[in-house]
């Protein structure tokens, strides 16, 4: 009986061991497939045990807190990833594309939109050519799908755009204000309600905005991804306006006159020594990637300077210029070398720790750098790009600095002859003005002649000027076509070293004309004299034009002789004379009771006659250069003008009653007909318009209401006509 109690208690406690053994078993067995399933990669799998949530389960709660971990871990990496990969994808667009800004803006966009898996984007670029007037430009747009062609602008503060870009700081709303979205699905799906709009910046200067909305949240680290992206393609866009600027600048260059065609002879090498270098350095390169004797010789024999750094900013490999530009200032630069002991302060320090970490996360990209050493200033463009091991890991970054300050200074230096030469081209301008004047008084008399412009031009066109140059003594030195073909027709062969005083050999008297004129010219006389000949009975006209040919010592060596038949002009002058004055007596006839006017492709208006002032009372210096639309009353509606521009530029004529305002706010009312003027190529060179004043408002009106509503127009009421 003592050992019952004894024997009792030992089977109830080997009895709870055994269940506990088996609630071991149990949660070892369910860890075991637990862990199986993370290993598969499974880590969405839930505890099933049962003990997930129980808290004295010490195994099931790390196991749960590790899959837990191991998601969160997961998705990190999986962000990082999808950064990491978005931006070695963008930087393959910036670096194919950045020669085209254009094309470069809509991949840029339609990418990034397809990337985030938005709906819409536009990117936005800083236009600041004129500094003025900066502004914000849309270079591209992209929505559902299909690149859209939309012109838009913002001021700097001016709506949602205008503030990002003034404030440079990324801005995200997940509600969007009304009317915002301007772009809609044809299928009728809703509106975007998440917008994000990232500067385009470095180091706080904006190039740009891209602006995404999207259905979808968009993530921090999405957000993040952009903004990094952003300083990418704005110093891609930096780089292209620098090298548009440049190019700009080295082709008004050539436009110059001789003295600065040397200087950019001497730019066009360097450039294309620099191109050479360039291509020759990378294609090396590349032949020779991995044999180490050969890139050591390859890079000392570049004019510019090289060097790789390690991530610690260690110097790993540089070459002899890089070395030479610093030996001078007691700097022993080798492998092992910290490059930030070449900063002087903390600033410097930190700005280029920042260029060597965008490198080192995988971007190649361009910096323009301006350095003051020792009283000298110097200009580098410096380019910056990642090394990759086999394995795809980056390793080091590699960098070319440029020394592009005589080019520079060629460049200023060209923008200071530019201004010098400002008094020639207004010289050369006003020479133009002249000629142009001629020609339009030639055109003017022939047209009064003939009394057809399509004849003017064929008779212009069909005239042909004699041209040659003669040296002192009195031989041919060159001569065009239609000279050749004129002595050719009289059996000589007027090729170079031909005597000119020999075609007069059968008239001593106009031979000894010619020659005084020849002299004349060559004692340095610019004269032009009209002469009369008789050829087999037949009479012609010609107007000479005989000037000196200066040497580069300004010394006279030979003269040009331009002639020009003017035959046909003579006669008509004397046979016409009194047709002329009759047409000027019906022209000031019709410009007295006639307003008439004469405007460009453009609607600028070019020509006004008295009467239009006096009806406008506007002077003609306030009309000359005008749009139409400063006469414009506002009762007119738009629509009318759209009719009358869509008339004219079909080649159509445009008939109308039109109310107009004058310059004092008194109206007038005209019946006006508008007829496009064409070339002989049939292509409109600009409007006539005569218009008839309309003194009756009442009638003016009853008839402007008749063609308002055959062109479906609002019609005036009483009030707007009292008005």
């Amino acid at each position: 009986m003592k050992a019952f109690p004894y024997s009792f208690i030992k089977k109830d406690q080997l009895h709870a061991f055994h269940q506990q053994l088996s609630n071991y078993k149990l949660q070892v067995s369910g860890a075991t497939e637990f862990v199986k399933a993370i290993e598969q990669g499974n880590l969405d799998i839930p505890y099933d045990s049962g003990t997930e949530a129980d808290g004295e389960n010490a195994l099931a709660s790390s196991l749960v807190s590790m899959r837990d971990q191991m998601k969160k871990f997961s998705a990190e990496e999986r962000q990082r990833n999808w950064v990491s990969e978005g931006l070695a994808k963008f930087v393959d667009i910036l670096r194919s594309k950045n020669n085209d800004i254009t094309q470069l803006s809509n991949d840029i966009i339609s990418q990034l939109v397809k990337y985030l898996n938005a709906n819409q984007g536009a990117l936005y670029i800083l236009n600041d050519d004129d500094k003025k007037d900066v502004y914000l430009e849309m270079a591209a747009c992209y929505a559902y799908n299909r690149q859209k062609f939309l012109t838009q602008r913002f001021e700097l503060g001016e709506g949602i755009i205008g503030q990002v870009a003034l404030e440079k700081r990324t801005t995200y709303l997940k509600d969007i204000p009304k009317n915002y979205i301007r772009i809609t699905s044809g299928l009728g799906e809703g509106l975007p309600r998440n917008l994000l709009i990232v500067p385009l910046k470095i180091e706080e200067r904006v190039f740009g905005l891209v602006e995404i909305a999207s259905f979808n949240e968009i993530k921090t680290y999405q957000i993040e991804f952009v903004e990094r992206l952003g300083e990418s393609i704005a110093s891609t866009i930096s780089a292209a306006k620098v090298s548009s600027s440049t190019q700009k600048l080295l082709q008004e260059s050539q436009a110059q006159a001789e003295q600065m065609r040397s200087q950019e002879e001497e730019m066009r090498q360097n450039m294309e020594e620099l191109s050479a270098t360039q291509e020759e350095m990378h294609r090396v390169m590349k032949e020779m990637q991995g044999k180490e004797k050969y890139m050591t010789d390859l890079i000392n024999a570049s004019k510019d300077s090289i060097l790789t750094v390690d991530r610690n900013m260690k110097v790993i490999n540089c070459n002899r210029v890089f070395r030479a530009t610093y030996s001078g200032s007691g700097l022993d630069i080798d492998k092992g070398f910290d490059i930030s002991n070449l900063f002087a302060t903390q600033e410097e320090k930190t700005r280029y720790k920042n260029l060597y970490k965008r490198v080192f996360d995988g971007e190649t990209f361009d910096v323009s750098d301006h350095y003051k050493f020792q009283g000298m200033e110097a200009y580098y463009i410096v380019t910056y790009s990642p090394i990759h091991n086999d394995q795809g890991e980056i390793i080091a970054a590699a960098v070319f600095v440029k020394d592009v300050t005589e080019i520079t200074r060629a460049r200023d230096a060209a923008q200071q002859q530019t201004e010098e030469l400002k008094a020639q081209e207004e010289e050369l301008r006003q020479n133009m003005e002249e000629l142009s004047a001629t020609q339009e008084e030639m055109q003017r008399v022939l047209t009064e002649v003939q009394n057809k412009e399509k004849y003017l031009l064929e008779v212009l066109n069909a005239t042909n000027d004699s041209i040659f140059t003669m040296d002192k003594d009195y031989r041919i030195i060159g001569s065009n076509k239609v000279f050749s073909g004129a002595l050719e027709a009289m059996g000589l062969k007027a090729g170079k070293g031909f005597e000119m005083l020999s075609l007069f050999a059968h008239d001593t008297v106009q031979q000894a004309q010619q020659k005084a004129y020849y002299d004349r010219a060559l004692a340095g006389e610019h004269f032009e004299v009209s002469d009369r000949f008789m050829t087999n009975g037949v009479e012609s006209y010609y107007m000479n034009h005989y000037s000196p040919i200066r040497d580069a010592e300004g010394k006279i060596y030979a003269i040009a002789c331009y002639a020009k038949d003017v035959t046909a002009l003579m006669m008509a002058r004397n046979e016409n004379t009194a047709m002329r004055q009759s047409l000027e007596v019906r022209e000031n006839v019709f410009g007295v009771t006639t307003i008439l006017s004469e405007a460009d492709l453009f609607g600028n208006i070019t020509f006004v006659n008295d009467k239009l002032c006096a009806v406008s009372k506007y002077s003609r210096e306030e009309l000359i250069g005008k749009p139409h639309s400063i006469l414009r009353h506002p009762d007119m509606p738009k629509e009318l003008f759209k009719e009358f521009w869509d008339t004219l530029k079909k080649g159509g004529v445009f008939r109308g009653i039109i109310k107009n305002k004058a310059k004092d706010g008194s109206v007038y009312w005209v019946d006006a007909s508008i007829v496009p003027v064409k070339d002989a190529s049939g292509n409109i060179v600009k409007y006539v318009g005569a218009r008839y004043p309309i003194e009756d408002e009442d009638i003016a009106t009853l008839m402007y209401n008749r063609q308002a509503r055959k062109l479906k127009l609002p019609l005036l009421k009483e009030n707007e006509v009292s008005r």
